[in-house]
């Protein structure tokens, strides 16, 4: 497998950073002028909402600046983009009983983006998903098909059922809805996790791609770091990296 990362010895750490600002009083005067003009704006007002979607009775499960993702009485799925008060139903139905059931796991807000994995059974037939959706538009960007493993972490001389490889961590980026995830997987000669991502995209059409960034054993699958353009994660005790665009 060709892999296109680095790796170097240690922890992750979050550098701090801080920014010290110095006026005179003519220049406090012309930011609160500024600050003032654009708390006018319309534009400015929506982008810097922060009223909550849900309505009454709701469960919040994920929240940004933008998004809002809720889960309304009876059980379904939906979006919500602050600004512009646009709700989008996410189709996760309702579980019913055993002959169905349908789940949204390690769900994320980003800017205008949601980002979840989503596994589904239905009479025996399973399927799971890594889905992007833009809450501006309520159009979704991704749905990349999660390969189908042998039940995890028995051993492949005990498998009895195959199941979707089933994610562990995701990040996803705010500027592009791209995504990466780990997910734990088990095939032929070989149990442990994966890394992909499914880079950014222009254009309406939902992408089902993706690229397998790194996988072994030892990967700690809660450690997807997102940091700019590079997403980082352990294994073992080495912290890699790859780009993300």
């Amino acid at each position: 497998m060709n892999r296109r990362f680095t790796t170097r010895p240690g922890p992750l750490r979050a550098g701090p950073g801080s920014v010290l600002l110095g006026m005179r009083s003519t220049g406090l005067l012309a930011l609160t002028l500024t600050l003032g003009l654009a708390a006018a704006s319309p534009e400015s007002a929506g982008a810097a909402s922060t009223k909550p979607c849900a309505p009454r009775g709701a469960s919040v499960v994920a929240m940004g600046r933008q998004t809002q993702v809720f889960y309304a009485r009876g059980g379904r799925l939906f979006a919500c983009h602050r600004a512009t008060r646009r709700v989008t139903d996410l189709r996760v139905l309702p579980s019913e009983g055993v002959l169905r059931t349908d789940r949204a796991r390690s769900i994320r807000v980003a800017g205008p983006f949601v980002g979840f994995s989503r596994e589904i059974s239905f009479r025996g037939t399973l399927q799971g998903s890594v889905e992007v959706l833009d809450s501006r538009t309520g159009r979704y960007k991704r749905s990349v098909p999660q390969p189908l493993s042998p039940d995890f972490p028995r051993s492949p001389e005990a498998v009895t059922e195959f199941l979707p490889a089933t994610v562990t961590d995701l990040e996803l980026s705010s500027a592009t809805g791209a995504v990466g995830w780990i997910a734990r997987v088990g095939y032929p000669q070989f149990l442990g996790y994966e890394v992909r991502r499914a880079d950014s995209q222009l254009g309406k059409k939902i992408r089902r791609d993706s690229t397998v960034l790194d996988s072994a054993p030892d990967i700690n699958p809660n450690s997807l770091t997102l940091a700019g353009p590079q997403l980082s994660w352990l294994r073992g005790d080495e912290v890699v990296t790859a780009p993300f665009r």
